[in-house]
């Protein structure tokens, strides 16, 4: 994984960990760095989960359309049923990236207990 020197990890939960692990290994997989461009640094909207660790965004100008869409998928594959979101935010002007957030939905754990 690369980052923007402006990054700051401090305080980023394990959940968001192991989603940089999966976005990583979807990048990784097509042959493309994986740029993490925001995490607990930058400014977001009011109430943004950046501000709480449970965010992260993924650089996505670097990619074909086809890469973007492949990579997308994996990752809401992986991601969505433990709980994160992922929003394509690839037709935003001037930043496009991949959001992804760790907030739990009825029904959705990130560990499933078991007897």
């Amino acid at each position: 994984m690369k980052a923007k020197s402006t990054v700051s990890l401090s305080g980023c939960s394990f959940y968001i960990g192991y989603a940089a692990a999966v976005i990583e290994a979807a990048y990784v997989n097509i042959g493309v760095d994986f740029v993490l461009t925001s995490a607990r640094d930058s400014i977001h909207g009011t109430g943004s989960l950046h501000y709480t660790g449970n965010a992260i965004d993924a650089r996505t100008r670097h990619l074909t359309k086809t890469q973007g869409d492949t990579i997308l998928a994996v990752i809401k594959a992986e991601l969505e049923p433990l709980g994160f979101d992922v929003i394509d935010e690839r037709g935003k002007t001037g930043a496009p990236h991949f959001h992804v957030e760790f907030q739990p939905k009825l029904g959705e754990k990130f560990i499933e207990t078991v007897p």
